[in-house]
């Protein structure tokens, strides 16, 4: 069984835009890393990708995270989880995008995402010091990320003959104007 929804959001950008229409197969057996799902936080409809699963006995729970965000959601279970983004429908082009096409790209994303995420932790540990949510956005492992990402993002676009929304120049100017 399926539903459709709006995505209202930006955290999921370049992938998932403001206005695009997601497909979500819910009853799904089992999730993967890399998977992009919606589910309920706080009593808020998100759609996030799952970046990690910790496995116990009888137990499962997942860790999900936007791929603008600058860290992870809380663990959830199962239950929170009302299914996987299976296609995304662009607004702007009207394409449709078969996110079992990209699964390996997806769970490389959230390799790298958790990664990125855990790696700055330690350096921020590491000083003895934690920083304010506004400042982690603008660190250099985020900015690095972020970089790294839109970069993965078009050239899955690309390998799969879709348009891709970004120029690759205008991210390399709007990230020298934020550091300066």
């Amino acid at each position: 069984m399926s539903f459709r929804l709006l995505n209202e959001g930006v955290c999921m950008r370049p992938i998932i835009e403001k206005g695009d229409h997601l497909e979500v197969l819910s009853n799904v057996q089992s999730y993967q890393v890399g998977d992009i799902v919606v589910l309920r936080i706080q009593g808020e409809l998100i759609v996030h990708r799952i970046v990690d699963i910790s496995r116990g006995p009888g137990d499962e729970r997942f860790i999900t995270k936007g791929d603008m965000m600058s860290r992870c959601d809380e663990p959830v279970d199962g239950n929170h989880i009302y299914g996987k983004v299976v296609t995304i429908s662009k607004a702007k082009s009207g394409r449709k995008i078969d996110c079992t096409r990209l699964s390996r790209l997806f769970s490389i994303i959230a390799w790298l995402s958790l990664k990125c995420i855990r790696f700055e932790e330690f350096v921020r540990s590491s000083y003895g010091g934690q920083t304010s949510t506004s400042q982690r956005t603008e660190t250099p492992f985020m900015k690095m990320w972020i970089k790294l990402f839109y970069i993965l993002i078009g050239t899955a676009m690309e390998l799969h003959n879709l348009k891709y929304p970004y120029d690759p120049k205008s991210l390399q100017k709007s990230s020298r104007k934020s550091s300066t």
